[in-house]
């Protein structure tokens, strides 16, 4: 796997699972979180642990058995790791790449003024340097990842066994 594919891992499993809560919402009629603007994992995982009636084509057994499948996305994720990645999520959605390794610190340009070019006898009108230290190591990052996709995958499997979804997934 390339560190590019890799560094993306994170973003988008928090992505799946507001995929995936957004799909139980449509499924509820849009009556577990009227505001789809407010559908998230989070959200909707807490919303279903405080449901106490059929919503849509949901039935209330359906929406505690959601509740129980969904609370294995982050099983086995300490706390640490979980601040790991929210952090890293929100740096790499909304700031930038997160250095992982070396491999991926910041760099940045600098123009060079006259006179260093001078000294240097070199034509080249910009300088780059590192600008910092990568956050986080590979292997830190591969176990956690490691951890959320068992989890993601347990998670499909019981959301696919569910007698609601039966009809609707049909197997070839």
């Amino acid at each position: 796997m390339t560190l590019t594919y890799f560094r993306s891992i994170i973003p988008r499993f928090i992505s799946l699972l507001d995929y995936v809560a957004v799909m139980i919402n449509e499924l509820s009629q849009r009556k577990l979180i009227p505001n789809e603007r407010q559908v998230y994992f989070s959200s909707m995982k807490s919303t279903l642990n405080t449901y106490k009636e059929q919503a849509g084509w949901l039935s209330y057994e359906e929406i505690k058995d959601l509740y129980e499948i969904l609370s294995c996305a982050y099983k086995d994720i300490y706390p640490e790791e979980h601040e790991v990645l929210k952090t890293y999520r929100n740096t790499a959605t909304h700031r930038y790449f997160v250095g992982i390794d070396e491999l991926t610190v910041p760099i940045k340009r600098r123009k060079r003024t006259k006179q260093e070019q001078q000294v240097l006898q070199s034509h080249d009108k910009y300088s780059y340097r590192v600008t910092g230290r990568p956050e986080y190591s590979f292997e830190e990052l591969n176990e956690i990842i490691n951890k959320l996709l068992n989890n993601f995958d347990l998670m499909l499997s019981q959301l696919i066994e569910m007698d609601l979804m039966q009809d609707a997934i049909k197997g070839e």
